[in-house]
Order: C-alpha cells, then sequence, then structure tokens
C-alpha cells in the first residue's frame, strides 16, 4: 500500500526525512520516514511513550543505504490520541506489526531507543519472524530501578504541592496510580500542572547530569581522539539551559500543554501497571530466535554515564540473549554469539556526540540488502 504525504507538502530531496500517513489495519499511522524502496528496511521506535516521533528519530540513517519509518506511537497526541482499553503495549505491538503488514515488507531490523528499547523487545518476542536485527541504544527494561531513580529525582517540594505522599508510603506502584489518577483528565489543573513540571524537571536533569559526567571524564585520550571535548560540553550545556527553563516554568507557574499531560498521564498508566510483565518469560521465544541469527544480529549500546536508564540493564540483556555471565567492562565491546555490547562515552540521548557516533557505525555496519533483494 503507497503511503500519502501529509497535505500541501511536496516531493522532498532523498537527504531528509519527510512525513507519511498510512491506512493500516489498526488505523491510520502516521510519523516520519527516510529512504526509498530498495534499501535495508527499518523500524525506529521512539523513547518516552506519548511523546511521538521527530525527524531526529531518523538522524543516525543513512537515506541510501536504508528505508526507515519512525511512526508516532499510539496514545501520542501526534498519533490522534489513539487509546487501549486494557494493555496499552499490546495495542502498540499490534500497530507496530500493522504497519509492518501495509507497508508489504517482510523483514525489517529495529531501532530502539530507551522506551523504545523495550517497545522492540516486545515486539520480537509476538513477532519474530518480521525481525532481521536489532539494536538497542540505552534500554529501559520496564523495571523498578529505572523507575524508582525517576520518582526520586522529582522536586519533593513540587510534589507536596501536588498533593502526592512520598512514594515510599505508597509504594511505588500505588504511587504511580495516583500520578496517573491525577493526570488523567484533559483539563489541566494545578496539581496535575506541578506534578508534570517536576516530571519533566527529573528527566531532564537526570539526562543533563549523565552529560556532564561524559564531558568530565573526556580527558582519556581515546575518547578525546573520536570526540572533542569541546562537543561535550557544549552537548551539556544544552541540556543543562533545557532544565534551567523547565524549572523557571515551574517557578513562573506556566500553564501545562493538555498533550503533555496526557503523555505523562500515559507513562504513568504504563509504569504503574507493571509494563515489564511482557518480557517476563519472554527468554525462550529470543532464545529461538537468535538461534536463527548471525553475529551481530543485536547490537546493544549504552552510555557508560546514563543516569536515565541504569547501564545495568543492558548488562541484563547480554546476560538474557547470550547466556554470558557479565557484559563487557565499561569502555568496552563484547561479542558473544548474535550479541555485541557496546559501551558508549556518553549519558542518555541519541543526540549525545558519542552516542550519535556510535549509533551511525552500528546502523551502517548492519545495512544489508532488504530482503529478496
Amino acid at each position: 500500500m503507497k503511503s500519502h504525504p501529509v497535505s500541501g507538502s511536496t516531493t522532498p530531496a532523498l537527504s531528509g526525512p519527510r512525513p507519511w500517513r498510512l491506512a493500516t489495519s489498526t488505523g491510520l499511522q502516521s510519523g516520519w520516514r527516510l529512504g526509498e524502496a530498495g534499501g535495508a528496511p527499518w523500524l525506529a521506535l521512539h523513547g518516552g511513550p506519548g511523546s511521538g516521533a521527530s525527524p531526529a528519530l531518523l538522524a543516525a540513517f543513512d537515506g541510501a543505504r536504508h528505508a526507515a519509518w519512525g511512526p508516532h506511537q499510539r496514545g501520542s497526541a501526534a498519533a490522534g490520541g489513539r487509546r487501549s482499553a486494557r494493555l496499552p503495549v499490546a495495542a502498540m505491538v499490534s500497530d507496530l506489526e500493522a504497519l509492518r503488514v501495509a507497508l508489504a515488507v517482510p523483514r525489517w531490523s529495529l531501532l530502539g531507543g530507551s522506551w523504545g528499547s523495550y517497545l522492540a523487545l516486545a515486539y520480537l518476542r509476538r513477532h519474530p519472524a518480521s525481525v532481521e536485527r536489532l539494536v538497542l541504544r540505552g534500554s529501559f527494561l520496564g523495571g523498578a530501578d529505572d523507575v524508582w531513580g525517576l520518582v526520586r529525582a522529582m522536586p519533593r517540594a513540587a510534589l507536596r504541592r501536588a498533593g502526592l505522599p512520598p512514594p515510599s508510603r505508597l509504594g511505588l506502584p500505588g504511587w504511580l496510580a495516583a500520578a496517573h489518577r491525577l493526570l488523567r483528565f484533559a483539563t489541566p489543573v494545578p496539581a496535575a500542572r506541578e506534578l508534570a513540571h517536576a516530571w519533566g524537571l527529573a528527566e531532564g536533569r537526570s539526562a543533563a547530569r549523565g552529560a556532564r559526567r561524559a564531558w568530565l571524564h573526556a580527558a582519556d585520550a581515546r575518547v578525546a581522539a573520536a570526540v572533542a571535548p569541546a562537543r561535550l560540553r557544549s552537548a551539556w550545556s544544552d541540556l543543562r539551559r533545557s532544565a534551567n527553563r523547565s524549572a523557571a516554568a515551574q517557578r513562573m507557574g506556566r500553564p501545562l500543554a493538555p498533550a503533555q499531560q496526557r503523555k505523562l498521564a500515559l507513562q504513568a498508566r504504563l509504569l504503574s501497571r507493571g509494563c515489564d510483565r511482557l518480557l517476563r518469560g519472554a527468554l525462550p521465544d529470543w532464545r529461538e530466535w537468535l538461534a536463527q541469527a548471525g553475529p551481530g544480529s543485536v547490537r546493544l549500546l549504552h552510555g557508560r554515564f546514563d543516569a536515565v536508564c541504569t547501564p545495568r540493564n543492558t548488562r541484563r540483556l547480554q546476560a538474557w540473549l547470550a547466556g554470558a555471565e557479565r557484559a563487557g567492562e565499561e569502555g568496552e565491546e563484547e561479542a558473544v554469539g548474535a550479541v555485541v555490547s557496546t559501551w558508549v562515552h556518553a549519558g542518555h540521548l541519541a543526540s549525545e556526540p558519542a552516542m550519535a557516533l556510535a549509533l551511525r557505525a552500528a546502523l551502517c555496519g548492519a545495512a544489508a540488502p532488504g530482503p529478496g533483494a
């Protein structure tokens, strides 16, 4: 089925991402794409459920070699607010498979970052025959350690103003359920605004903290040879300014955008229901797929200084997928069977200089002719 560009758009140059809309069996889907038919097909999955895709999601791809699709995931405002009454993650996975069928792609490779890594693993479990290879960055696995880290980074004063008790009193699932109840209404209220600002500030400060550590530890000659320390400092400065703007918005009581409130309500809902249950018991399914995969079919990239998703997640994935006792030491690359783990001199974000280079290397190194080519 042919995709349709957004109304009013013209045919752009090959070099840049362009928007698309496509009718599938689960409804109208949209997002960004790069490359043309004949390139190695890739599905790019954004992080932050409810946030929607952006052209930056496809920055690491080569339009001359790849045909990459980055869809807005179910629940985001850009996706039209499509909802699922019972299990949002299962509905998101169904959307992705419906997109593959509508595009008539026999098999494609998956790039997932943060939450997108979790969604890629859930998709692999449900549709292993549809997956060629995986590249996962800064993996989030739905575990309590990442979620606790986020909640603890939220300003306590803002949570008190929102009327939420300390997470230790309710327990993590109970606290997240209370946060979801506060955020789920379409009309922002002062308490929801306080919580949303605290949530966004925690995410921004954690990302900036990881980038700062990457800059402070840039004296290593191997790092400096690949990425100039000045670029690492610039990346951290940009994130720090963004976090400072978020803090100022909280102090000034600026209104909360409804789309932001819906995004955080979706995240609280997913996390409160223990979204990691879709990965429980998945190891036999993954192992069956890995038995047919070639060397390097799975590449795991994680920032050494990631303060949003713990590097333990990639070590855990390495052990699950490759049966290894441990993943490689920080700063090393280790290959075990089909799985290659790389520790990158970066924090959490794909836009950080060292991570951007590592992603391009992983995608170009994995690029291959599409099925049937």
